[in-house]
Order: structure tokens, then sequence, then C-alpha cells
């Protein structure tokens, strides 16, 4: 799972939070992210990115809301 955030490119204009969805995006796109596995909890995403909790989660809030990804309570 560590090579999924380390293609991830943060670079360019626009919202972080935006790039970043797209980066996670892009990662499902070419099956660097399997379906039905999952994220690491976003406190461990965001150090591992370099970014804050805020903005992994409004990423993730917005792929759920897109149907992109499923949020299971309790699931990990």
């Amino acid at each position: 799972m560590q090579a999924l955030f380390d293609d991830i490119d943060l670079s360019g204009t626009g919202p972080l939070y935006r790039r970043l969805k797209a980066g996670i995006r892009a990662a499902i796109a070419r099956s660097a992210l399997e379906g039905g596995a999952a994220l690491p909890p976003e406190r461990d995403l965001a150090v591992r990115i370099g970014v804050s909790r805020v903005t992994v989660r409004r990423a993730i809030a917005e792929l759920t809301g897109e149907g992109i990804l499923n949020r299971r309570r309790g699931a990990g």
C-alpha cells in the first residue's frame, strides 16, 4: 500500500484536497488500490502524504459522495 502513496502527485494548482482526491482516483484507476481494499486511517494517511488530516478527510468525503469510495464504520 505504500507504493500507492508514493505515486500521488500533489503538485499543481487548486485546493490541496482536490489534488489529493485526483491522486486517489488515479490510483484506483490504475489498480494500485484494489476494489474492496481498506485505506489506512486518516491520521496515518495524512502523515504518509504530508498533509493535514482535514485535507484527507475532505478528499475522502468527496470521493465517498461520488460513490468512488465506501465508508464502513468500525471496519478498521
